[in-house]
């Protein structure tokens, strides 16, 4: 984590850039119980890195380390082929699991509409925004939990039958 992370981050009633402080559960690197094919890993860090092994018996080793272990492990490993490919949909499934967690569920609920940015000082400008070339990121990752967010909502309002008439289209106009 970055040590001056309050200069770079902005949270306020319309954005959450930079899962720091307040916002840390947020972050892959936050630890929480992850399940994921058959095995519960530290974090969605740790379950994400996992995914890339070639190997299955190579995933165990990421049930017992940090998250930032797991990176760095994660570096290391023989991948799957065309993992790039795969990667979003992957975290995208990490991400989902994560907020099966009743608390960080509420948590990402609470956050209302506000933009979700995972902003860095580490280069990452494919799953975050890196502060040093902030017009070049991507923001996968702030991304995709928007999108969980989205579907949560979905999921409550759908399953209480409140506001069913703005999802609902009617096939015979």
């Amino acid at each position: 984590m970055s040590r001056n992370w309050q200069q770079y981050c902005t949270h306020d009633d319309k954005n959450i850039k930079g899962f720091f402080g307040p916002y840390r559960w947020l972050s892959n690197f936050h630890l929480n119980p992850v399940y994921s094919n058959d095995i519960y890993f530290p974090s969605a860090e740790n379950a994400f890195q996992a995914a890339k092994c070639i190997n299955n018996s190579d995933k165990f080793q990421f049930t017992k380390c940090s998250p930032v272990e797991a990176k760095y492990i994660g570096r290391q490993v023989k991948i799957i082929d065309c993992w790039d490919t795969y990667r979003i949909r992957i975290m995208y499934d990490v991400l989902r699991e994560k907020f099966t967690d009743q608390e960080l569920k509420e948590k990402l609920l609470e956050t209302g509409d506000r933009y979700l940015e995972e902003t860095n000082d580490w280069g990452d400008n494919f799953w975050g925004v890196d502060i040093k070339n902030p017009t070049k990121g991507l923001n996968v990752l702030g991304k995709i939990l928007m999108e969980i967010r989205r579907q949560i909502k979905f999921e409550i309002e759908f399953c209480m039958g409140q506001n069913f008439e703005k999802y609902y289209v009617n096939p015979n106009p």
